[in-house]
């Protein structure tokens, strides 16, 4: 996996029958900012990820936690995505 996501962003990744499930996790949030109502407070936004097609198979598609599906890029053996924004989680079934 590579991956340009900051630091504090938890990312886990789990084997499922016919997907791989990347989960984000932001670690940066203390109990202060979870008070602090200003828009946009908590988001991080645009994280790349990608995910090797030889290690994990080929991928059809990419969807969100909601069933949006994201633009898939290819370059050569690597299957990137863009996650839009992150605001506490975030998952991302990579589709095969």
């Amino acid at each position: 996996m590579k991956s340009g996501a900051p630091f504090g962003v938890e990312i886990v990744i789990n084997l499922q029958q016919d997907r791989h499930v990347v989960h984000l996790l932001h670690n940066l949030l203390s109990p202060m900012l979870f008070s602090d109502n200003r828009p946009g407070r908590l988001t991080l936004r645009d994280i790349s990820l990608a995910l090797n097609e030889r290690w994990i198979g080929s991928v059809r598609g990419i969807v969100t936690i909601d069933g949006k599906a994201l633009p898939v890029e290819r370059e050569g053996k690597w299957v990137q995505a863009t996650v839009p924004q992150l605001k506490v989680h975030e998952a991302l079934a990579w589709l095969h």
